[in-house]
């Protein structure tokens, strides 16, 4: 208990980025040949995405200062041996933002940031990127929905969203919604299984779904012991507008001393994840 205490007083927890090259996802993922890349100690970088545009790497991320008590979405741009070149904010709005989900439709950037604050799932369009971005329609309004993904599959948009339960006590939005579009510009409907996952342990969305030897993959958060705890790599079997199936295939642990790692992503052979690790206050 003693111990418990005084780790709190001295050290605190902050996400960080881990970045590697050529790490093959589907073996053993050991985060300590990773390279960190450490933001400065009154923030945080959580939720990275990556994308190269241009020779240039950069990793969209959910920022937090400490002080300010909200997260907002801002772009690193790195060098191509992930030093820090440039931090720019790029939304930021009176509700909390996190989970940055950039992917590319017909040429042009848009993104899904997790705004459950707002009870919305809203869709943002890049005009000039990365820097410039604005809303471009709400995909769901009326819920408090979190870390939204989008997966084009069979000729169709796929929408995997957690839900925050309104009956129950549900602190971290553990049953996992599908929704379905053959446009991305039109309403999303909601298949008839969903909650297609109901498990904290494996839930809660964790990055892009990728595609490999012809298959497809979803990242999920462990979240059954601590939030974010490691994050489960999932062979999708199913999916269309009727069911979805899902095996786990692997999982991502945090290095030994730190304490979670919960968003992963790829880019062709670069890779990104975030770690919770135990900082010290002082020095």
């Amino acid at each position: 208990m003693l111990r418990k205490i005084l780790k709190k007083l001295y050290y605190k927890k902050q996400w960080i980025l881990l970045f590697s090259k050529d790490v093959d996802i589907a073996e053993v993922v050991e985060l300590e040949k990773f390279t960190k890349l450490i933001p400065p100690k009154d923030r945080f970088w959580a939720d990275p995405f990556i994308i190269r545009e241009s020779d240039k790497i950069y990793v969209f991320v959910e920022e937090y200062l400490y002080k300010l008590k909200k997260g907002y979405i801002s772009v690193l741009e790195l060098d191509s041996e992930f030093h820090l070149i440039k931090n720019t904010k790029i939304i930021e709005n009176p509700y909390h933002m996190s989970y940055p989900f950039v992917f590319l439709v017909g040429g042009m950037y848009y993104m899904i940031p997790e705004t459950a604050e707002n009870n919305s799932v809203d869709l943002y369009r890049c005009n000039n990127f990365p820097y410039e971005w604005e809303i471009e329609k709400t995909l769901i309004s009326e819920v408090k929905a979190v870390d939204t993904t989008i997966c084009y599959a069979n000729e169709t948009y796929f929408l995997f969203t957690n839900i925050f339960s309104s009956t129950t006590k549900d602190p971290y939005a553990k049953d996992l919604f599908l929704y379905f579009s053959e446009d991305i510009f039109q309403p999303f409907k909601k298949i008839s299984c969903s909650p297609i996952v109901s498990d904290n342990s494996s839930s809660r969305c964790a990055g892009k779904i990728f595609e490999m030897n012809n298959n497809l993959y979803r990242p999920s958060q462990n979240s059954s012991k601590v939030y974010g705890g490691s994050i489960k790599i999932s062979k999708i079997s199913l999916i269309d507008t009727l069911g979805y199936a899902e095996k786990k295939i692997m999982e991502i642990f945090p290095e030994r001393g730190a304490n979670a790692t919960h968003t992963v992503n790829i880019d062709g052979n670069l890779i990104v994840v975030d770690q919770q690790i135990f900082r010290k206050r002082f020095g």
